[in-house]
């Protein structure tokens, strides 16, 4: 994820993962993951990428669901 200010320059990012078959035990499933930060001053919108990369064979063997950004007030 970025975060971008009015003329489009980057002002900030986050990632997470990957999940490896290691963590997953070398079974098939999914593992939450969470990042929590603050917004950079100036951003006015956030670009959010999901990457999935195929490591074997001739079917996409990567998967995500419940993908959110949340946005919170500063206390």
């Amino acid at each position: 994820m970025s975060f971008k200010d009015a003329s489009g320059k980057s002002l900030g990012s986050a990632t997470l993962g990957p999940v490896t078959p290691a963590q997953r035990k070398d079974a098939t499933g999914l593992l939450q993951r969470s990042h929590a930060g603050l917004v950079p001053v100036g951003a006015t919108s956030a670009v959010v990428t999901v990457l999935l990369t195929r490591t074997d064979g001739e079917y996409n063997d990567g998967s995500a669901d419940n993908i959110s950004l949340v946005l919170n007030k500063a206390p």
